[in-house]
């Protein structure tokens, strides 16, 4: 059984992997969000905060996302989307943002990002804007003041700031803030970043492919295999 174990974990580990993979990216439009106040540096903007549609025009890789509609949280706040097809490299978060001069995330921010999607579960993608301007949000305040610790993020305060934000915005980024500061909680390992130097970096989860039946039978033999030389 543990050979088999073995044998699974590295099919989905070669699926998963983030070599080289890239795809063809152009931004569409906004889906749910709201409009807010940004601070960085004490550079302010007015910005549609959520949800963000691209179309993926090709793609190279197992882990790029497929041809068609994807859509993005943003883990750089201080660059554009852009309707430009460009290209953009599958990266692990701690690679991103990819910005000139700047630096990109430590480990423990892309933990939190992954603790903020295993937390959310897909409701990041419904139709409830106060939810989606959160999750940005809290993917922002991690990206620009995470230190390790809850203690850190407060978009009041800090390299990132928010302002006038409405009750049930506040309500679910307090909450998103606080799972993302817990590190006993669930992390999702899958999230990766979309990168272009010159573009606004993306944030997406590879999909572990189902195995196909020639795939699950072959993994089955080995393992038999494994099995048999051990009895042995």
């Amino acid at each position: 059984m543990k050979a088999k174990s073995i044998a699974i974990a590295a099919v989905l580990a070669t699926a998963a992997a983030a070599t080289a993979d890239s795809v063809q990216m152009r931004f569409i439009d906004s889906g749910p969000s709201r409009v807010i106040t940004v601070e960085v540096d004490g550079d302010r903007s007015r910005l549609r905060v959520g949800q963000l549609n691209h179309e993926i025009l090709s793609s190279n890789g197992d882990s790029a996302p497929e041809v068609g509609m994807l859509t993005t949280y943003c883990v750089d706040v201080t660059e554009q989307v852009t309707r430009q097809g460009e290209t953009y490299q599958v990266s692990e978060l701690t690679d991103a943002p990819v910005v000139a001069g700047g630096a990109s995330m430590s480990q423990a921010a892309a933990d939190a990002i992954g603790r903020l999607y295993a937390h959310a579960d897909g409701r990041q993608f419904d139709n409830d804007r106060d939810f989606s301007a959160a999750f940005q949000l809290a993917i922002w305040e991690v990206v620009e003041d995470f230190e390790g610790s809850v203690d850190g993020l407060d978009v009041d305060n800090g390299t990132f700031q928010a302002r006038n934000l409405n009750s049930g915005t506040r309500n679910h980024l307090s909450t998103l803030l606080a799972v993302a500061g817990n590190d006993s909680l669930q992390i999702n390992s899958r999230i990766r970043a979309l990168t272009n130097d010159g573009a606004q970096d993306q944030i997406f989860e590879v999909v572990v492919p189902l195995p196909t039946t020639g795939a699950m039978a072959a993994v089955g033999l080995a393992g038999a295999g494994l099995l048999a030389r051990r009895r042995r």
